[in-house]
C-alpha cells in the first residue's frame, strides 16, 4: 500500500522521490549519520552465557565503538560483538557509531541481566518489605517503551507495608513491561505451586489489561506461559472507578 500510494499521480505524490525534487529538497546526498542504537538477542542471562549485541544505528556507519561493563570483551570494534558474562548483576551497555566523519553515541541503563546459576532454595517467598528500589539483587523490572515500570510503593500493601506496583493508567495500548525475579532451584520437584497476591481495578469497562506469569527453565532464553489474568475476565479485584487506583484494604487483594 505504501509502494503504491508512493507511485500514484494523485496530489503529485510519485513526483516526492524523483531526481530533480530530492536535488531540490537537499535529500540526495550521501547518508547521515543521525541516531545511534542497538539490539540484543537476550536481555537475561546465567551468569557464564553469551550475548550478541546488533547496532541498529542509522545512516552511513563504518565504525563502532561498545562498552561492556562486567562483560568479556569488556570492549569491541566490532558491529555485532559477541560478549560473556560472568557474574551476576545487571549492567549498562554504550556505543558509539561513527562514518570516518562524525559520530553519536547512546548508552542502555541497566540493559542487561546476568542471574546466578544457582537458584534459590525452596520454600521461596518475597514480601517485598525489605527492597528499598529495584532493580535490586532478586527482582529486575524491563521498561519496554520507557515510560515508567514496576517499582516498589509504601502507599499499600495487602501485609506489611510495601509492595510492587505498575502505574499504567495512562499508557497506550499495547504496552508491555516485565518483572523478572532471580533464579530459583526446583530441581528434584514434580511440581511446583506458585501463589501470589495482586490488586487491579479498571477505569472503564473497554479496559483489557492483562497479567501474564511466564517461567523459564534456560535463564531466559525461553518462556512458557503458566497463567494469564484479562482485564475483561478475572484480572479486575473490585469494580472499575475511573481514575487511578490504590488498594486500601484487605478486600481490594486477590490471590
Amino acid at each position: 500500500r505504501m509502494l503504491a500510494a508512493l507511485s500514484s499521480g494523485t496530489a503529485q505524490r510519485n513526483n516526492l522521490w524523483q531526481p530533480n525534487t530530492l536535488a531540490a529538497t537537499g535529500t540526495d546526498g550521501p547518508d547521515i549519520l543521525c541516531s545511534a542504537d542497538l539490539s540484543a538477542n537476550f536481555n537475561v542471562i546465567c551468569a557464564g552465557d553469551s550475548i550478541v549485541f546488533t547496532d541498529e544505528s542509522f545512516n552511513g556507519v563504518t565504525g563502532w565503538d561498545w562498552d561492556f561493563p562486567g562483560g568479556s570483551p569488556s570492549a569491541s570494534n566490532n558491529e555485532s560483538p559477541v560478549v560473556y558474562y560472568s557474574t551476576p548483576g545487571v549492567y549498562d551497555v554504550s556505543l558509539t557509531a561513527d562514518n570516518g566523519n562524525s559520530n553519536v553515541s547512546t548508552t542502555k541503563p541497566q540493559y542487561i541481566t546476568v542471574l546466578p546459576v544457582d537458584g534459590y532454595p525452596l520454600p521461596y517467598q518475597e514480601g517485598f518489605e525489605n527492597i528499598s528500589s529495584i532493580p535490586s539483587d532478586d527482582w529486575f523490572p524491563f521498561d519496554g517503551q520507557n515510560d515508567g515500570t514496576f517499582q516498589i510503593t509504601t502507599n499499600a500493601a495487602y501485609s506489611g507495608s510495601q509492595s510492587i506496583k505498575l502505574t499504567n493508567n495512562s499508557n497506550d495500548a499495547g504496552n508491555l513491561d516485565e518483572l523478572v525475579s532471580n533464579t530459583i532451584d526446583l530441581s528434584g520437584m514434580q511440581e511446583a505451586i506458585i501463589s501470589f497476591k495482586y490488586a487491579f481495578k479498571r477505569r472503564s469497562s473497554s479496559n483489557d489489561d492483562r497479567l501474564r506469569f511466564y517461567v523459564s527453565s534456560d535463564c531466559g532464553k525461553t518462556w512458557s506461559m503458566r497463567e494469564q489474568l484479562r482485564g475483561q475476565t478475572d484480572l479486575p479485584t473490585g469494580s472499575d472507578q475511573g481514575r487511578s487506583f490504590t488498594p486500601s484494604s484487605p478486600s481490594d487483594w486477590q490471590e
